[in-house]
């Protein structure tokens, strides 16, 4: 089963998947605007019946948004799986709000976030593409200097955030999972950048959980990668519960 799967059996309110434009200035990552990104849609036409169908149960989307919106500008966007229309929405959100986007406009707002000088360099396509949403895949295709990381999930309790995680697993067993640690530390050196300045502004805590594939063992470590437990499933859904 894979995480998120497991995670929404847990009955408790949480929201995933905020993605964060990150531009590097004067050797330090600047957080320039959240974005949360409803990219299922497949034909254009559709995107403002499924802004219409979407509302009522976007409402806890909108309030962490909003509540991010003090640190870095806030967005709900809707678009087509191809990536050919765009529809945004700025805090205070209004469902009667929403502009629409071409792609090329789309763009050059997210070239203009930080204005930061683009760049000549070669950009990569992701390694794991089937792993990836339409529009992170997208993203990719963007200049270099437009560094995109998403916040997997930030923990919801009482209507307010109180946690945010960076969940990381494919690992075979535990042995893979020590194995890999290092190589998982410098992968999500942006995240940790991404975690500690979210979590100053809405002043809850963040934390790296890294598990086996089969979701039997979890390491939970803080934002120091100090290792706060080592937890199996039933420990690891109390934790949650917890929070």
């Amino acid at each position: 089963m894979p995480y998120g799967n497991f995670r929404a059996n847990i009955d408790l309110p949480y929201v995933k998947d905020i993605y964060v434009e990150v531009r590097t200035q004067q050797g330090r990552e600047n957080l320039v605007g959240f974005f949360r990104v409803h990219d299922s849609t497949v034909n254009p036409a559709d995107i403002l019946a499924t802004i219409q169908n979407d509302w009522p149960e976007s409402e806890l989307d909108r309030q962490v948004l909003e509540s991010l919106d003090g640190l870095a500008p806030a967005h709900l966007v809707y678009c087509d799986s191809g990536m050919t229309t765009f529809h945004m929405c700025d805090v205070p959100f209004s469902i009667g709000n929403f502009r629409q986007l071409t792609q090329q406009q789309y763009i050059d707002f997210i070239n203009g976030l930080g204005n930061v000088p683009l760049s000549n360099r070669v950009v990569r396509p992701p390694r794991y593409p089937a792993l990836l949403s339409p529009y992170s895949v997208w993203h990719y295709r963007l200049n270099w200097v437009c560094k995109v990381r998403d916040m997997d999930y930030i923990e919801i309790r009482d209507d307010q955030p109180k946690a945010i995680l960076e969940v990381t697993g494919r690992l075979t067993n535990e042995g893979h999972l020590q194995n890999s640690l290092n190589q998982i530390k410098d992968r999500l050196n942006i995240q940790k950048e991404i975690m500690s300045q979210v979590g100053a502004h809405l002043g809850i805590p963040g934390y790296f959980v890294i598990h086996t594939t089969d979701l039997q063992i979890f390491y939970i470590y803080d934002l120091s990668w100090r290792r706060v437990a080592r937890l199996d499933q039933q420990g690891y859904t109390q934790w949650i519960e917890t929070l």
